[in-house]
């Protein structure tokens, strides 16, 4: 039975997430979807929704780093249709996937994806791009509180506040600058 056939004929007229992936990688040779995810297929179907949406995050507007499935039919697994594929940076890829430690359920997912793309969604965005410049103070504090000169340690925290967007980038270089200053300015291993 092919995917869309699922669709229209599965459990009183619902189909899982895990049904419609399990489908379809058992058409792509019975494959785990790890296995799919290192297919150069999905490598190319990754670049062509990335190039589609300017690698630009559908939520926050970040650079967009991953892609995120929001069906697993056969046609979207193999690139036929890329439409229920959407680029999203990281953070906001985690933001919508897990609950604290926990992974939600695809129908979380989707319904978290979906609130987050509306005016409340801008509200808690924001208030996790606050948080990362919160995070970026704190390894501040920690470079002047190390020995390492508050002069000589880049404000992260007002880049942050001026490129929201940029917020994740300047996290990570954050954390950098932190690991060089605290192993005596070699990189971190």
């Amino acid at each position: 039975m092919s995917a869309k056939t699922m669709v229209r004929h599965g459990r009183a007229g619902k189909v899982s997430f895990q049904d419609l992936r399990a489908e379809a990688l058992l058409n792509l040779g019975g494959i785990t979807y790890d296995e799919y995810l290192a297919l150069p297929l999905w490598r190319s179907i990754r670049e062509r929704v990335l190039n589609r949406e300017n690698r630009i995050c559908r939520l926050c507007a970040a650079e967009a780093t991953q892609v995120h499935h929001r069906t697993y039919d056969l046609a979207t697994m193999l690139g036929d249709d890329i439409s229920a594929l959407v680029a999203l940076c990281g953070t906001c890829h985690e933001l919508i996937e897990f609950d604290g430690d926990r992974k939600c359920s695809p129908r979380e997912t989707e319904l978290r994806f979906r609130k987050f793309r509306g005016k409340e969604g801008r509200i808690i965005l924001r208030k996790k791009i606050d948080s990362l410049v919160s995070r970026v103070r704190i390894l501040e504090r920690q470079v002047g509180d190390s020995g390492g000169s508050r002069e000589s340690a880049p404000s992260f925290s007002a880049l942050a506040e001026a490129n929201p967007s940029q917020a994740d980038e300047l996290l990570r270089r954050a954390q950098e600058f932190h690991r060089q200053r605290a192993y005596g300015g070699g990189a971190a291993k």
